[in-house]
């Protein structure tokens, strides 16, 4: 039988002795809105807790979160302007160029801007009367107003960052962008997996203890039921992640099961 949501949540309550099955999430009854109120967050932090080999992407993030701007215009003077019709920046923010006709001297620089009007701002301390006329084109890219040069939007998918490029070069994962002084970088992480057929066997019997964990206060009146729970999750959490790094390849790391006592 394929796994479902609610096969899940039905074992969840058989762990806490609820023997009446629920046939959806959003049943009226108690047993199936606490397994509705809980099912998302605890999948998700079990997602998290460890780099589940069914649950791991690797993409190459090319496209930052800005989109460039186009030049339609630049004046070699002291300080160099740029016209970018409703560029939309404010003063003191940093912009990448790129690409000028003629001016070249600005390109594949960044500057910190001073917002002229809607349409034109001027390149702080960018002296560029001895500057060659610009003649076309150009793009401007607004960039972090930190130390990095470059930053990338995490996939909508992302739950958890593994590594950037293997941990090869320096980045940060601040406000879900990845921070990097690289051009291009390659991701690997943990995604949100919301079908349930793509779950390991071992996952999906983790998956259920931990919901009976958060359940089975509401609908146990067996005070030490939690904890019993508790340690057989913990139990096979440990077994799973054993299997699950032994048919993983070469290891990438190890990861605390911490957040169980933490979180559940």
């Amino acid at each position: 039988m394929a796994v479902t949501d609610v096969s899940i949540a039905n074992m969840a309550l058989s762990h806490v002795g609820q023997h009446n099955q629920i046939a959806a999430l959003s049943d009226s009854t108690e047993a199936a809105r606490q397994c509705n109120l809980h099912f998302e967050p605890v999948r998700d932090a079990l997602l998290r807790s460890h780099p589940w080999n069914f649950a791991v992407k690797r993409v190459r993030l090319i496209t930052e979160a800005e989109t460039a701007k186009n030049v339609t215009g630049a004046t070699a003077a002291n300080p160099v302007v740029l016209t970018v019709v409703g560029h939309g920046y404010t003063d003191g923010e940093r912009v990448r160029v790129a690409s000028v006709g003629g001016l070249t001297q600005i390109n594949d620089r960044e500057f910190t801007i001073d917002a002229l009007t809607t349409d034109t701002f001027s390149l702080v301390n960018e002296d560029g009367s001895s500057y060659t006329a610009y003649t076309s084109g150009g793009t401007v890219r607004k960039i972090p107003a930190s130390d990095w040069s470059y930053w990338f939007a995490l996939p909508t998918d992302c739950l958890r960052v593994l590594n950037v490029d293997d941990d090869l070069y320096p980045y940060k994962n601040e406000g879900g962008r990845i921070l990097s002084n690289e051009t291009a970088v390659n991701l690997k992480y943990v995604y949100k997996v919301t079908d349930p057929t793509l779950f390991d066997s071992q996952f999906v019997s983790i998956f259920a203890l931990a919901l009976a964990v958060k359940i089975s206060v509401k609908l146990s009146d067996n005070a030490n039921l939690k904890q019993s729970i508790m340690a057989d999750l913990q139990d096979m959490m440990r077994e799973a992640r054993v299997f699950d790094a032994q048919e993983g390849g070469t290891p990438d790391g190890i990861y605390s099961d911490g957040w169980i006592n933490s979180r559940l």
